[in-house]
């Protein structure tokens, strides 16, 4: 910081980054800090990012009630539009909801391993209620400050649960994995992030949080 109380820095030409630090002064102790860029979004407003936007009708009648490989992900992006503390997320189930148990996660932009995922203890929780949202905790909180694309993961561990799945390309800013991700019981897949759209394969969900 200069003496005039700005910056000794160039004009930035660039685009900033999330990860950039922003100047700031702290209203409990009246001392000067910083903080990154990604928390200048105001941090109140939606508690639920949904794959899909606008009305969703019926829910037993919205999509395909599409049946899974066992251990196999399935995966549909997200936006998130503000900073958040993640707690879960909640996906449609499809016209049979039993026996199978599910895990959910939540993948970075890039792909990979997931962030964060619900427990995978009995391999995950057991599937219940058919045509509703079943919403599952993770195994801990996932805070978000890189605000943008996320992708959430299904996962049963067998072929009786279906889930609703995106049976048309009728929203243009939906991505989905040709097929599942093959994986194994317990262990949510590492994925390819996916740049095309293919019919009745992702899952219909949200992230919610506080």
């Amino acid at each position: 910081m200069g003496t005039t109380d700005t910056p000794d820095t160039p004009t930035q030409a660039t685009r900033s980054l999330a990860t950039d630090l922003v100047l700031g002064m702290s209203a409990a102790t009246g001392r000067g800090t910083q903080f990154p860029a990604g928390f200048l979004t105001p941090q109140t407003g939606k508690g639920r990012y949904c794959c899909l936007e606008g009305s969703l009708g019926t829910l037993s009648s919205l999509g395909t009630s599409a049946v899974a490989t066992a251990n196999a992900t399935y995966v549909s992006p997200v936006i998130i539009r503000h900073p958040m503390l993640i707690t879960g997320i909640g996906f449609l189930n499809g016209a049979t909801a039993a026996t199978d148990r599910l895990i959910y996660g939540l993948y970075a932009a890039a792909g990979g391993a997931p962030l964060v995922t619900t427990t995978t203890a009995s391999n995950g929780t057991l599937a219940v209620n058919a045509n509703v949202f079943q919403e599952i905790a993770f195994a801990s909180t996932y805070q978000i400050t890189t605000l943008g694309l996320y992708w959430i993961g299904w996962q049963a561990n067998g072929t009786t649960t279906t889930r609703r799945s995106i049976a048309a390309a009728t929203w243009i800013d939906v991505w989905t994995l040709s097929a599942g991700t093959a994986g194994s019981a317990g262990v949510m897949a590492t994925i390819t992030a996916p740049t095309s759209f293919t019919a009745d394969t992702g899952p219909i969900g949200y992230v919610y949080g506080v």
